[in-house]
């Protein structure tokens, strides 16, 4: 999931050296860091945004003091929970401005374990955006299901190691993890330097303290926390709601 570096063209018209493909014209800029909106130009080369201001370019479009934003990105979701296949997905949620996912197919890997998430890995290699697919941690979530797959340390590597899953997925087994269960800390283990999507409601300051944090370069994340006592107690210990930004790992 790593930004690709920018090609010869795209500096080069960041320089002023060569003119951009496209220009905006007239736009109203969100800079998030900032946060404020700059009535700027925004000058585009092989399909990314190489500059700010105005400069020479093949083509120009009058935005009319239209917004512009960067993609949004959705930071844990389950495809399932749409009952969408992933092209009809992209093809719903593209228009209103989500252009990034970070997908745990819990559901699919219940059901057909690794063949499911290898081909929802292959189907979105096919479409415009950017469709990150984690490995699911805890398959099945309990044991009084009865899943049609079971997924252990091993196949979370597989499905990282060679499908490119980009990190671990939701591990919604933290009392395990807090009680030192051998097999759900291989599972953690696999991710490597990889983010490891966590899920501790209710977890107060002792019990947080038991879970990765920030140990061993795993950065993990809550997409479930209360506002309160166990949410100041949870980010005191390295653990951060879904969404919320943090520098990548070095």
């Amino acid at each position: 999931m790593a930004r690709a570096p920018s090609s010869p063209h795209v500096l080069a018209v960041a320089r002023g050296d060569e003119p951009a493909d496209l220009l905006l014209r007239g736009g109203r800029v969100l800079s998030p860091s900032t946060r404020e909106w700059v009535t700027t130009d925004l000058a585009v080369a092989d399909g990314v945004v190489a500059g700010w201001g105005w400069r020479e370019a093949e083509e120009e479009i009058d935005l009319d003091g239209a917004a512009v934003t960067a993609g949004l990105v959705d930071a844990h979701m389950h495809l399932e929970s749409t009952k969408l296949w992933i092209d009809e997905f992209v093809r719903t949620v593209l228009p209103l401005g989500t252009t990034a996912v970070a997908a745990d197919p819990h559901e699919v890997a219940n059901v057909f374990g690794i063949p499911g998430v290898a081909a929802l890995i292959a189907a979105a290699r096919q479409l415009p955006f950017t469709f990150g697919v984690c490995a699911s941690s805890c398959v099945p979530a309990s044991p009084f299901e009865s899943p049609g797959a079971e997924l252990f340390a091993p196949d979370v590597a597989t499905l990282l190691e060679d499908f490119g899953a980009i990190g671990v997925a939701e591990v919604m087994n933290f009392p395990g993890v807090v009680a030192g269960d051998p097999e759900m800390l291989a599972r953690i283990a696999t991710a490597g330097r990889r983010r490891v999507d966590g899920h501790a409601p209710g977890t107060l300051r002792r019990a947080a303290r038991c879970l990765p944090g920030r140990r061993g370069g795993v950065r993990p994340r809550v997409h479930r926390a209360r506002r309160g006592r166990g949410e100041a107690a949870q980010g005191d210990v390295g653990l951060h709601p879904a969404g919320v930004g943090q520098p990548e790992p070095a």
